[in-house]
């Protein structure tokens, strides 16, 4: 049985999404939504078990599908619309967007472990998916998954500040669209873990680069020379 949400949050591809989903579900209107936990504030569940010390670069999207499913959660948030929602006119959406390209394709290079993504030349082509309906007839591109787009649509926020200073102003004008109260005092501190998260992963990625990746190329070298060269 679906739950109609209270919001909907469209957002590209390693867009912050997900920080923006708990960003809100902090809000005293959503506090159904969160599952039984013994911590004293859902924010401290929040840290303790969604953005823990051991969520790294390698585990970090298995980590968000994880818990997508833990709650009742009444604010959504994902790459497109899904069809329970296109019936749905009441339920207000959010479209977000970053002003910085290059912050989102940092991002992304970071937890998502694609090779083809290290490969890609982000300067010369900064939107490089280009997701289809899978119909080989009509090879429809589906380009409001990408930052770029999100860009030119009227209504969409600017949510660069996910990943810079925190913006209170910001986040009670995202809070007034939905119909939700601010909790900013809550708010501000999730951002501060959630800048924290993001700078552990990072430097944990690095680090695991230093120390191994030479060895896993030469590694990865010598088993696809040995299978598929022959």
């Amino acid at each position: 049985m679906h739950m109609t949400p209270k919001c909907m949050i469209l957002y590209p591809l390693a867009g912050g999404g997900q920080f923006l989903k708990y960003l809100f579900e902090l809000s005293p209107e959503c506090d159904t939504d969160w599952p039984t936990h013994t911590y004293g504030t859902h924010l401290s569940y929040l840290i303790n078990e969604i953005y823990p010390a051991d969520r790294t670069w390698h585990n970090y999207l298995q980590w968000e599908h994880r818990f997508r499913g833990t709650g009742q959660w009444s604010i959504k948030a994902d790459h497109e619309e899904p069809e329970v929602l296109q019936t749905h006119d009441d339920v207000p959406k959010i479209r977000v967007y970053h002003e910085s390209d290059e912050a989102v394709q940092a991002w992304i290079t970071t937890v998502s472990t694609n090779f083809s993504l290290m490969a890609h030349d982000w300067h010369t082509d900064p939107d490089h998916w280009t997701v289809t309906d899978m119909d080989p007839a009509t090879d429809r591109k589906q380009p409001q998954l990408l930052n770029a787009h999100m860009k030119d649509l009227p209504d969409a926020h600017a949510v660069d500040w996910i990943w810079a200073d925190w913006d209170t102003d910001a986040y009670v004008k995202m809070c007034d669209q939905i119909g939700i109260t601010p909790v900013v005092d809550e708010g501000r501190q999730f951002h501060t873990h959630y800048a924290k998260t993001r700078n552990r992963v990072v430097r944990s990625f690095h680090a695991w680069i230093d120390n191994n990746f030479p060895n896993k190329i030469k590694q990865l070298r010598e088993l696809h020379y040995k299978y598929h060269t022959q």
